[in-house]
């Protein structure tokens, strides 16, 4: 039995397609990683390992199209570098392909994104590091920015709420995805809010559509809907839509972690509230939650009312609710742009772009670490 740290390593095998297997062991506490073609080679590899300065992630083979997924998410950021390595063929997968193909802008971005997270040491990040629910949490909004090839912060972030987080994207990351390279199915791409007090004219004459902002309120009042909208480039015609605010808040509720857990939360705390099992602390009421530790085992949450907050009310609520209106809107065309994409891969090159993702990801991810180095 192989130990790192006081404890025993993980350990990963997946099958190539090629016939070939790949094995990673890893320590969920230093980040240690080891992979090789044989279970003595990732040992030799993660024996190999020296210090987070030095790198982030052992050798591989740039045959390996597939690399081994931990089934268990990173239990803190200084184990992210290593969990991101290990997964190197996922993220090739669900990388936008314009991506994919330019493997400098490809290394910026998981560099960039790495160092964005392992840097959050706020007291809410440090909430949602210390559950196994902040931690998945943290790994779909990193998957969710790099389906749109995001790089934080200059075209997102990732915000924290109620012990989970979510990717909230700018504008500059729908209108990058949407417009960027041979088959982006868009010109020019706009995601602009409506408001109360706006007096806004919307139409849509043989499937064109338009939208005019006679008058901008002032102030504008509370945020009632989306639009979406832009120039296709096969057509030139400009298609949209505009979502009203309940129905993006309808849509919410299926796919945003953090709205779900709001949610949850508060169900929880009204339901305790109607059997009288609610408790008291410093006149305050709360109801308790079991979460589960990233060590394993479990502990108790106190649940006040006043933390339920609403991740769609206050401040972020307008790019909550634009991030959900370009999600869905895009949605559609992307799904089309991906398939392709993979379609003019395979007939075009004997060879698929993440060919040698796991080498440029080795690299990235030493940068990424000789930055922010582990304790």
């Amino acid at each position: 039995m192989k130990t790192c740290c006081n404890q025993e390593v993980q350990k990963a095998k997946e099958s190539n397609p090629d016939g070939t297997a790949k094995y990673t062991i890893w320590c969920e506490t230093c980040g240690r990683i080891g992979t090789g073609a044989t279970v003595k080679d990732s040992e030799q590899a993660f024996d190999a390992w020296t210090n987070p300065e030095q790198t982030a992630a052992a050798p591989t083979t740039t045959k390996n199209k597939i690399a081994p997924a931990p089934s268990a998410p990173p239990t803190s950021p200084n184990n992210l570098p290593a969990y991101i390595a290990a997964k190197t063929g996922e993220i090739a997968t669900i990388t936008a392909p314009f991506m994919r193909k330019d493997k400098p802008a490809f290394s910026l971005m998981v560099k960039k994104n790495t160092r964005y997270v392992m840097t959050q040491d706020s007291k809410q990040w440090l909430d949602v590091w210390a559950t196994r629910e902040g931690q998945e949490s943290v790994v779909a909004a990193m998957e969710e920015a790099f389906m749109l090839g995001a790089t934080l912060p200059d075209m997102g972030c990732i915000v924290p709420f109620g012990g989970v987080v979510e990717f909230i994207p700018g504008v500059e990351a729908y209108s990058f995805a949407a417009t960027t390279g041979g088959n982006s199915p868009f010109v020019d791409l706009n995601i602009e809010s409506v408001y109360k007090n706006d007096i806004v004219d919307v139409s849509r004459t043989n499937g064109e559509f338009r939208i005019d902002f006679k008058k901008i309120g002032v102030p504008r009042g509370e945020i009632i809907a989306v639009a979406v909208y832009g120039t296709l480039r096969a057509t030139g015609k400009v298609v949209g839509e505009v979502y009203e605010a309940s129905r993006l808040l309808e849509k919410a509720t299926t796919h945003s972690p953090s709205y779900r857990a709001y949610m949850a939360d508060l169900a929880a705390f009204e339901e305790a509230r109607v059997s009288g099992s609610l408790k008291k602390e410093g006149g305050r009421e709360y109801t308790e939650k079991t979460m589960f530790k990233k060590g394993g085992g479990t502990w108790t949450k106190k649940i006040f009312r006043e933390d339920i907050t609403n991740p769609y009310d206050g401040a972020d609520r307008p790019e909550m609710l634009r991030k959900v209106a370009g999600k869905s809107f895009l949605q559609p065309y992307m799904r089309v742009r991906n398939s392709t994409a993979a379609m003019d891969e395979l007939a075009t090159d004997n060879t698929e772009p993440a060919d040698d993702l796991d080498a440029v990801l080795g690299n990235v991810l030493d940068d990424a670490l000789r930055a922010v180095p582990c304790e």
